[in-house]
């Protein structure tokens, strides 16, 4: 995760605001009308990550790096910015099956293939 960068302190609280209670928005977000097919595969990534997964917040920009080849600072703008999308799916929930339907190009393990896989990576650097 790229250190020193402020909008990681604001995506951070923001994160842990809208998974352990109301979530408090903290910029000015786009319409959901204006979110394109790869911004929506982004949001629904970061929940997986967070929500089923249950990844910390430096894994789950990490393991979003290399899933869109985005940097930490596209990847936190681009949640940021959708944040009234990332609500809502918080809100809607869904689970792994769902998520497969939906895009199925992606991987959609189980939290502990992806913890498991995540261990041997930390242990082999």
């Amino acid at each position: 995760m790229e250190k020193g960068y402020k909008g990681n302190k604001i995506l951070q609280k923001f994160t842990s605001e809208i998974t352990g209670g109301e979530a408090v928005l903290p910029v000015a977000t786009a319409p959901v009308k204006q979110i394109d097919l790869k911004r929506e595969a982004i949001m629904y990534r970061y929940y997986y990550y967070i929500r089923i997964c249950k990844l910390t917040y430096s894994d789950t920009l990490d393991k979003m790096k290399a899933d869109f080849f985005l940097s930490t600072y596209q990847i936190t703008q681009i949640v940021t910015c959708n944040a009234e999308v990332c609500k809502r799916i918080f809100n809607e929930g869904c689970d792994i099956k769902t998520l497969t339907n939906k895009y199925p190009g992606y991987s959609w393990q189980t939290r502990q293939e992806v913890v498991n896989k995540l261990f041997k990576q930390k242990i082999n650097n």
